[in-house]
């Protein structure tokens, strides 16, 4: 609900200058001002970027918990993206009162339980590839799907009453999108307090080596 899914096609090599530019590709798009919206950079096919859009207000009271206890996440992955998902198909997963929808890797959407079949619907029509196969987690009191006989093949499954079994079945954080990415990315600010120490450690290791060496050579000897 918080997270928009997006592509922006861009002819940058270079993530630092990637990350700088995809926000003002996207402006136009957004109803938000581009400075309150944090972006995270999924898979690049050659010019084409997988991009996940947040409000960083929304993202900082996630992380507030962590924060107050000094726990730091090391990914935060749109729910969607953790939903099971395999090549030509999609996974829808219905709760009581809404469902998840994942359309690829790193694509999905997120909708009201009772409108599932017209979101759905609509997606199906105006996507050039469909699936060939609808997987359906019914989790909780929700019902399967009823598309039309034009619409691919639905395999319902039930999943009990918590989603979070088929969520830990789904999440491969190889091949998922973090969101800490950028400003986010805690293992960035580690990497920038212990670059200036880089060419000291270096050293302190070669004279490390050098007295091990010494020592050898002496025992030798």
């Amino acid at each position: 609900e918080d997270i928009l899914m997006s592509q922006v096609t861009l002819p940058i090599r270079q993530m630092a200058k990637l990350r700088k530019a995809i926000p003002y590709a996207l402006e136009d798009k957004l109803a938000a001002d581009v400075e309150e919206l944090h972006f995270a950079i999924g898979q690049r096919n050659q010019d084409i970027n997988d991009v996940a859009i947040i409000e960083k207000q929304r993202l900082d009271q996630w992380l507030e918990p962590f924060d107050k206890h000094q726990v730091k996440p090391r990914a935060v992955v749109p729910d969607i993206l953790s939903l099971p998902w395999k090549t030509e198909e999609w996974t829808v997963l219905q709760e009581d009162d809404r469902a998840l929808v994942r359309t690829g890797q790193y694509a999905g959407f997120c909708c009201d339980r009772d409108n599932i079949e017209t979101f759905l619907t609509a997606k199906l029509s105006d996507n050039v590839n469909p699936p060939s196969l609808i997987q359906d987690y019914l989790c909780g009191l929700g019902t399967a799907l009823k598309l039309d006989e034009q619409a691919p093949e639905v395999k319902t499954q039930a999943c009990g009453r918590s989603p979070l079994g088929i969520i830990a079945q789904g999440w491969h954080p190889q091949e998922s999108l973090n969101l800490l990415q950028g400003s986010y990315n805690t293992q960035t600010d580690l990497a920038k307090i212990l670059k200036p120490w880089r060419w000291a450690a270096i050293i302190f290791g070669l004279w490390i080596a050098a007295g091990f060496t010494q020592k050898i050579i002496e025992r030798q000897q």
